[in-house]
């Protein structure tokens, strides 16, 4: 990404990215699957005043509606420019979209920083959650995290779920979302729908 940025060509990676998704999210809606679709946004993304604007003419295009797509941004990237990221994603949050911290814990977050933001969730990155199970130092943080989450009325995803017990601390722990191998893999949309449709009353705990 640091690469594209460099070259000047992100917007076109993002433009691809975004149009593939969308185009995701309509099948989904066809076969009555209800899922966000997220995509990752660089720093360059979240500074350009035409990005809002192009996803909402692409969404009306598939007549869907914004709750098909959310946004992820990383730490790191909201601190270089904070007042203009925050002006930004606030006009993302005003048509509807939902916006998660990604790789939470790794960057440079404080409560201050938190109050000001206008996202949604916060996604605890999985260097903190691989070895959940048994390190009683990562199970210190995340906890830490979900609270300090929930005191601003945001959600929270623990990435990098494996193992069973990593999903049962989350849950006993108020966790509201969960990704990694534990639930599924990476994998193309046509899977996905496969998987989705095999996976309506599993009960993973």
């Amino acid at each position: 990404i640091a690469v594209a940025e460099q070259a000047g060509f992100i917007e076109s990676i993002t433009s691809w990215v975004i149009n593939k998704a969308i185009d995701d999210a309509a099948r989904f809606k066809e076969v009555n699957i209800d899922v966000s679709v997220a995509i990752n946004l660089s720093a360059k993304d979240i500074m350009n005043p035409a990005l809002l604007t192009n996803v909402l003419a692409l969404l009306k295009e598939k007549n869907l509606d914004t709750a098909c797509l959310s946004f992820e941004i990383t730490e790191g990237d909201l601190v270089k420019d904070h007042d203009m990221a925050i002006i930004h994603l606030q006009a993302f949050r005003d048509e509807g979209f939902e916006i998660a911290i990604d790789d939470f814990g790794t960057g440079y977050s404080s409560m201050a920083y938190l109050q000001n933001l206008p996202v949604n969730t916060l996604k605890v990155d999985k260097s903190f959650v691989l070895k959940l199970h048994q390190q009683d130092g990562d199970q210190k943080i995340v906890k830490t995290v979900i609270s300090l989450a929930h005191s601003f009325d945001m959600n929270v995803v623990a990435e990098g779920v494996e193992t069973l017990e990593a999903l049962k601390h989350l849950a006993d722990w108020g966790c509201e979302l969960a990704q990694g191998y534990y639930i599924c893999k990476p994998t193309t949309a046509d899977n996905l729908i496969t998987w989705y449709n095999d996976n309506r009353n599993t009960k993973w705990l």
